[in-house]
């Protein structure tokens, strides 16, 4: 009897064990923001708005999710034009946007568990 009541336990504890190493698992999300941009209102004035977040894929590894933003990223130009419309790589996973030399927006790609969300707290 005592033989069965530890193989119960050790069973018991295999279980919940395995639950929680399941569950530490987690995905991770690409996330998108725009972090402003200059818009034109009406009488032709501008006014900078942003900033915005857009969920991307998921995938199950941090990896996978990197190496989406280093391809988003490969063949983005180090430096910003100086005449016309262009991009140009702002940092670790953002592009800025620019029209004759002049910084008109940035969107940044940040990979995040799927347990976070950049937008913060949801309110009640």
């Amino acid at each position: 009897m005592m033989r069965l009541r530890g193989a119960s336990v050790f069973v018991a504890l295999f279980v919940l064990t395995s639950a929680a190493t399941a569950h530490a698992e987690c995905a991770w999300v690409l996330w998108r923001s725009d972090e402003g941009s200059e818009e034109v209102v009406p009488g032709g004035a501008t006014r900078w708005a942003g900033p915005t977040w857009t969920i991307g894929d998921v995938y199950r590894q941090k990896a996978e999710c990197d190496a989406v933003v280093a391809a988003r990223l490969k063949g983005v130009p180090d430096h910003h034009p100086a005449v016309g419309p262009g991009y140009a790589r702002m940092g670790d996973g953002s592009i800025g946007y620019f029209r004759d030399g002049v910084y008109l927006s940035n969107t940044k790609y940040t990979c995040y568990p799927d347990t976070v969300d950049p937008r913060g707290p949801k309110g009640k």
